[in-house]
This record gives structure tokens, sequence and C-alpha cells, in this order.
């Protein structure tokens, strides 16, 4: 019998204005033989305007998406290590990957006859960014069943509550299947939580964690200025090109109008030259024939 999370997997590769309609005729085909499955189904959410385009592009572009997805381990690791170097390397891949996946969300939209607003563009980009960033918002990604736009804030996990739609095993892994869409994805039959530590024990440990994450952002931003300062440096240097370049396109234009000018004056003299050889040859004609009259 099919799952829900192979039914969620087909309602949301559609067209998102077809979504609530085939969900419930879905649910309605089911009651009769699985009331519990025919519920769930029922009750998958209707994915927001920039979560269904991510499902979109996922399913439409995977391998500009897998290649984004694939820089997260290493921007983790060189924020953990606090490597200048990678990061400023991998902070460039991750630029050129979030323009590709932005290209193509344009793409899909278009071909999807979907307008593509400037606001949903944005989130569509921070989701991606969230799925780089974070591990389980990546499965999250992957799974092409987002119910709602991803963020990052910070060294945080991504928030995943209720972002994705019948959760399965392929989630469960990454710790992203909590608080997914239906019956389904049930709290029930967890482990039971271990006991909290000390408060003071789990002050001391959020406390490093922060500053783990700060120093992190800290070795990120030096890599990123000392980028922006290669950038500044570089359009100086095109800048100024260019102004070199205006600068000889205008005496050229000058010359170019000089040559064009001394064109139409060398025109005009071969034209009144060839009226005047004309005329003498005109003169010849007459004393010949006159010549001729006379022997």
């Amino acid at each position: 019998m099919t799952d829900l999370a192979s039914i969620a997997g087909e309602l949301y590769a559609l067209d998102l204005a077809a979504f609530t309609a085939e969900r419930n005729r879905r649910a309605g085909a089911l009651r009769a033989e699985d009331r519990e499955l025919a519920d769930a189904v029922a009750s998958l959410p209707k994915p927001s305007a920039s979560a269904w385009l991510v499902d979109q592009v996922v399913r439409a572009e995977p391998d500009a998406v897998a290649e984004a997805l694939a820089l997260g381990p290493g921007l983790r690791a060189a924020q953990a290590s606090f490597d200048r170097d990678a990061l400023r390397e991998l902070g460039h891949s991750r630029r050129a990957a979030l323009s590709a996946l932005a290209d193509a969300a344009s793409r899909v939209s278009a071909q999807r006859g979907r307008p593509l607003s400037s606001s949903v563009a944005d989130e569509v980009e921070q989701t991606f960014l969230a799925g780089i960033t974070d591990e389980a918002a990546g499965a999250a990604v992957r799974s092409g069943r987002l119910v709602r736009a991803l963020q990052t804030v910070g060294g945080e996990a991504v928030d995943l509550e209720g972002a994705v739609a019948a959760p399965g095993e392929e989630l469960a892994a990454h710790g992203a299947g909590a608080g997914g869409a239906g019956p389904r994805s049930s709290r029930a039959g967890r482990a039971p939580a271990v006991a909290a530590p000390d408060r003071a024990e789990k002050a001391r440990s959020e406390l490093a964690a922060a500053r783990r994450s700060a120093d992190a952002a800290r070795a990120e931003l030096a890599a990123a200025d000392e980028e922006l300062a290669a950038a500044a440096d570089r359009h100086e240097q095109l800048v100024a090109e260019r102004d070199d370049a205006l600068a000889e396109a205008e005496r050229l234009e000058r010359e170019v109008a000089d040559a064009e000018r001394q064109r139409r004056e060398a025109i005009r003299s071969r034209d009144r030259a060839n009226r005047r050889a004309e005329g003498a040859e005109r003169v010849v004609a007459r004393a010949e024939t006159r010549l001729e009259e006379l022997a």
C-alpha cells in the first residue's frame, strides 16, 4: 500500500494551484480502505509559495541543489577550525552556488507559469542557505516536501518544526523529522528524555557553544573583509582602466570625426575635379570638330 511520504511526494510535485483539490481527492479515495492514512493525507498543509518553488527546484535541478548542499560539511568544518582561507574560498563557492540556484528558481518559476516576486526569491535563497549551513535543514530541503521557508540565524540550529510534510526515515537520521504534518509524524514512541543537566553546567555549555559560534563568525567576517578589500582594489583598478578606455574612445571619436570631414571634403574635391575634367573634355571635342570643319 502506498505510504504517506510517497503520496506527499506526488502532491508536493504538483502545481501550487492544483495542490488542495488533488490532496482532497486522494484523501477521499483512500478513506474507505485506510481511514488513518486518508486523514493524514487530508491534513497535509499546502506549501507556501517559496517552499513550493524550492521543492520544484529540487526536482528540476537536482545537480545544482546537490552541488550547493555539498558545500555544507566543508563550511561547518572551516567555521569550527576558524580556517580563514577555507572560509574565504568556500564563502565564494557558496555565493556562486546560491546564484546558480536563484537562476534555477527563476527558470523553474517561469516554466511553471508563476511570477517570481522579490520576497519569494529572497525566501528561496534563505532556504537554500539554511540547507547549506545546517545538516538537518539540508535533509529537509532534499526531501522535496517543504511546507514553509527555512532560515538560518547565527550559529543556531535551523528551526524545522512543521517545516516538512510527512517526514520519513531519510529525515529522521538528521533530526529533521520533528514537527512534520499528519498523524504519521506523531512523537509517540520516542525514547524518554534524559534527565536535564545541572543548570550551571548547561549554562556553561551554552556559553562555550556561543563563544565558538562567535569565534567562527569573526573568522568568517575577517575572511569576508579580506575578500572585500581585494574586490575593492579590483574595482578601483577596473574603474581606472574604464576611465582610460573612455578617454581613448573620446580621442578616437574625435579622430574619426576629423577623418569623416576629410573624407567628405575629398569627395567634394573629386566631384569638382570631375566636373572640370568633363568641361575640358567638351572643349576639346568642340575644338576637334572645328578643326575637322576647316580641314
